[in-house]
């Protein structure tokens, strides 16, 4: 399972959003704290993730390259939920 729509990414942060419009702490300290990014090569998918995710602030990358200059810049800790099709020794000779 990829990005695809967004839909599903989209419906996570709605429900957080939901959660601080609530005043629940945590919710609040994630949606202002937290960064969210797609690494997305097809640019039809990403026209329409950027159409559902509209209401947030997502970044979208063409490579997993690119998102990777951001680790030595403001980035310092990063989680992934994600859909990879590389092998994992691959990762971590070349990123880690």
């Amino acid at each position: 399972m990829g990005a695809g729509h967004g839909t599903w990414y989209r419906d996570i942060l709605m429900t957080i959003e939901n959660l601080a419009k609530k005043n629940v702490e945590l919710a609040q300290n994630f949606l202002t704290k937290t960064e969210f990014h797609i690494i997305e090569i097809n640019i039809e998918l990403q026209k329409i993730q950027q159409q559902n995710l509209v209401n947030f602030k997502v970044n979208w990358h063409e490579n997993f390259d690119n998102f990777l200059l951001l680790k030595n810049k403001d980035l310092i800790k990063f989680n992934f939920i994600a859909n990879c099709s590389l092998h994992p020794n691959y990762i971590k000779n070349k990123y880690i």
